[in-house]
């Protein structure tokens, strides 16, 4: 019996697969979509949005925006139906893009502010692909990559600003490739709204802007945070010790998050909050260990999915939808699977996400409280480590960031 090869084999399965994939993929998107559309209407109030709305009113109105008070009164008027504010905890500078967004008319604010985020996203998602060399035949894949990304599904659908971090990394590794570094400098005020999420970034940009003399860097980031600062201290001057005085006093301690410190101390007891400090012990300790062994051959672009990995898994307090940073880490994955030219590869990569991002976004649906997310993020890094330890074994990695 003659037996032949794969590469001899009629293409027609492999056409009927693809397409009854698309099909699949269409109608998910299709339900995707219109579960989004669900978060605009008028009875929703997008949880998330309505903190950036109520203190961007407030200091609209010369109040201080960190005042439970002032939110909370804001917030009922616009739909708030819970016994306690959502207070805004993201840093003073980050009013400077939230504030074209805080109109009177709260609907009009929800659906623009829902609208923007869509664009960033599907931006975002096109800019990596391109910044990591994907090809232009399969350009399309980082459409369908991005909008079946539960994280960035979820920020949406809440109304988080984890999009405009987003951007700012994107941007970043985009102008340090073109080594345009006032501007690189300038893009990471936006990565600065959420510090804590990627704090493992910030260390590793002191220590490479110290090694590599990148000033003009540094100068961005201090020109671009002094000018984001200001814009609200126009309306309400005493916004920085409004901020300190309320981190100190009202920390985000009382939440349980999906960040592996709180999630100890769900499991361990709530009151040991000295829980949330050891996950980033452990982070430090890989990042000296890192820095040590890539230090002399550092590139952004292949090191920053390492570093959101580790910041991400070991920072000490963040939820599911934070996980949309690792977008240029899943994308660069996608764009090596599609070099290698192995379809079986191709299709089983694609399978694994779909799965993975479809319970995620099922315990969403099903109204799970976000610490049950725990596993999501060490489910992606055992798959993004085994693509380079696994699939790779018969090719020359291109540049494994690990």
């Amino acid at each position: 019996m003659q037996v032949r090869s794969f590469r001899h084999m009629p293409h027609k399965p492999t056409k009927t697969i693809t397409i009854i994939a698309l099909i699949v993929v269409l109608m998910l998107f299709s339900l995707e979509l219109r579960w989004l559309y669900s978060k605009i209407n008028a009875d929703n109030v997008l949880p998330d949005f309505i903190e950036y709305w109520a203190a961007g009113r407030a200091i609209l109105s010369s109040n201080n925006p960190y005042s439970p008070d002032q939110l909370f009164s804001l917030q009922k008027s616009a739909g708030w139906t819970k016994a306690d504010p959502l207070m805004m905890y993201n840093p003073p500078w980050t009013f400077s893009f939230t504030l074209p967004f805080c109109l009177d008319h709260y609907l009009l604010s929800k659906f623009l502010w829902f609208l923007f985020n869509m664009v960033l996203v599907f931006i975002c998602g096109d800019w990596i692909w391109r910044l990591y060399g994907g090809s232009e035949k399969y350009r399309y894949v980082s459409l369908l990559i991005t909008f079946t990304f539960a994280p960035v599904l979820i920020a949406i659908g809440v109304g988080q600003i984890v999009p405009f971090v987003l951007l700012g990394v994107v941007a970043f590794l985009q102008c340090e490739k073109l080594q345009k570094w006032w501007i690189a400098g300038l893009f990471l005020v936006l990565v600065a709204i959420k510090p804590h999420t990627l704090y493992l970034f910030w260390i590793a940009l002191l220590f490479w802007v110290w090694d590599c003399k990148k000033w003009r860097l540094a100068l961005g980031i201090g020109a671009g945070g002094l000018i984001t600062t200001a814009v609200p201290m126009i309306f309400y001057p005493d916004i920085i010790p409004g901020y300190i005085s309320f981190i100190l006093n009202q920390p985000p301690l009382f939440y349980i998050s999906p960040a592996p410190g709180s999630f100890l101390r769900f499991l361990l007891g709530e009151d040991r909050i000295w829980l949330q400090a050891l996950p980033p012990c452990i982070g430090l300790i890989w990042f000296f260990s890192y820095w040590r062994d890539h230090r002399k051959t550092w590139r952004w672009d292949q090191r920053m999915p390492a570093v959101i990995f580790a910041s991400l898994l070991t920072t000490p307090y963040g939820w599911t939808f934070d996980y949309a940073l690792l977008l240029p880490a899943i994308m660069k994955v996608a764009i090596e699977a599609f070099q290698t030219q192995q379809k079986k590869a191709i299709t089983q990569l694609l399978f694994i996400h779909l799965v993975i991002n479809g319970i995620a976004l099922l315990l969403r649906l099903m109204a799970f409280p976000d610490h049950y997310m725990f596993w999501f993020g060490p489910a992606l890094l055992l798959i993004y480590v085994a693509w380079y330890r696994i699939i790779f074994t018969q090719h020359t990695p291109p540049s494994p960031s690990f």
